[in-house]
């Protein structure tokens, strides 16, 4: 929203993160690991398509997840306006 980027219906997180870097954005080096996220996001979307996701690979989700939920967290509170 902040960039207006026109953002398309999508897993692809390698997309989404070039999308953002055209744009002006920064994605921290860190990011990079959680292209990974995106098979799971299809996955866990489409029961059945794919290998079955066990304990583990919810536990590897988890901790790609966490970087880029930490990262879009300051981004959006730093947008925020004071109270």
């Amino acid at each position: 929203i902040v960039r207006n980027i026109d953002v398309p219906r999508t897993h692809d997180i390698k997309e989404l993160l070039t999308l953002l870097v055209e744009a002006g954005g920064e994605a921290p080096e860190r990011l990079k690991e959680a292209v990974a996220l995106t098979s799971f996001a299809v996955q866990a979307r489409y029961p059945g398509w794919g290998e079955s996701l066990d304990d583990d690979d919810f536990a590897k989700a988890l901790a790609l997840a966490r970087p880029v939920v930490d990262w879009a967290a300051q981004i959006i509170e730093a947008s925020l306006p004071p109270e």
